[in-house]
């Protein structure tokens, strides 16, 4: 069987790329479905930006801070208030929605939206023969699917927050979600309430939503109370200091490397 082709497309939302990737062994049908699904696909980032947006005056989270509690009575919005909420108890506190002094939910709904339409939109193209994987990227955050008994894996790779033209570590992923934190891309986006001792953040999970949220909690808690939350939560990350990379599978040290 011949090397699957790549075939991709990036839209704007939100202020960053998003990504649609296809592995195929039939280019040309992935370019059809993709030309087919590409305006759904904008349309969902732009509708979910209009709704979650803290910096637009129309968005639900933006009434809801000056104290209007109808968005509540909206599934989608409900939705994210309980898992953020759960969130916050579950890491401690070092997931916050509130972290800015109001609600804002940010850290988890990019890649809740990017997982959503994953999952709605994109991963049944995976009912046609030809097309063997299909990702989505947020801004270098990713749900992946491979189709079952495809020898075929997205490999990932992780740079160095000290040189962004450098990978620190390549992950092979065949189903979930790959997210990472730090202050190398986006500056001080997160409130740090732990020691400042950690560069980066990787996390891998079956949701991307909670890989996401979880690189910013531990990011946030600092290494060694990262530490504590991934044996609890049986997490598999990537630790990044400025000595060091950690690398947790399924909440255990599994490797110490020197940098």
């Amino acid at each position: 069987m011949p090397s699957p082709q790549l075939v991709s497309k990036t839209l704007q939302a939100m202020t960053m790329p998003f990504t649609i990737s296809i592995a195929t062994s039939d280019p040309a049908l992935a370019q059809r479905k993709l030309a087919e699904l590409t305006p759904q696909v904008q349309a969902e980032l732009n509708r979910l930006e209009d709704k979650f947006s803290p910096f637009r005056s129309s968005s639900l989270v933006s009434h809801f801070q000056v104290g209007d509690q109808s968005p509540i009575f909206d599934p989608e919005f409900q939705e994210v208030y309980a898992q953020v909420v759960a969130l916050k108890k579950r890491s401690l506190g070092h997931f916050d929605p509130y972290f800015q002094g109001k609600y804002d939910p940010t850290g988890f709904v990019k890649g809740w939206i990017v997982e959503k339409i994953f999952r709605q939109v994109l991963q049944p193209l995976l009912r046609y023969s030809e097309i063997l994987a299909v990702s989505f990227n947020g801004a270098g955050d990713m749900q992946v699917k491979v189709r079952e008994g495809v020898d075929f894996n997205w490999q990932i790779g992780i740079e160095n927050p000290d040189d962004l033209q450098e990978l620190i570590a390549i992950y092979p992923l065949t189903d979930g979600g790959i997210a990472t934190s730090g202050l190398a891309k986006r500056g001080h986006h997160l409130s740090i309430r732990g020691k400042d001792d950690l560069l980066q953040v990787t996390v891998l999970a079956p949701s991307l939503a909670w890989a996401d949220s979880w690189a910013t909690a531990l990011f946030s808690a600092g290494q060694e109370k990262a530490h504590q939350l991934i044996q609890d939560e049986a997490l598999t990350a990537l630790l990044i200091t400025k000595s060091q990379v950690l690398v947790y599978q399924n909440g255990q040290l599994f490797e110490i490397q020197n940098r």
